[in-house]
């Protein structure tokens, strides 16, 4: 959907868990992008992950979602 180029990405997900009765309660994801691209664009880049995200949107009707995409500079 998003023409950019990347070396590589990382997903960091942490979770709360409630106990009685057992469930998810909140995930916080931060998603890091390797990239020297200049045109991408992390805010649709997030907008698209919560829209069109097939894991994601089974997830969120189950519990809280919220997270965060960065880039960082790939040398």
């Amino acid at each position: 959907m998003m023409k950019f180029s990347y070396t590589k990405a990382t997903i960091e997900v942490n979770a709360t868990r409630l106990e009685n009765p057992p469930r998810m309660e909140h995930l916080i994801y931060n998603v890091t992008i390797y990239t020297n691209d200049k045109k991408l664009n992390t805010d649709l880049l997030k907008k698209n992950i919560e829209k069109f995200g097939t894991i994601y949107n089974t997830v969120k009707l189950s519990c809280a979602i919220s997270g965060t995409v960065s880039v960082k500079q790939h040398v």
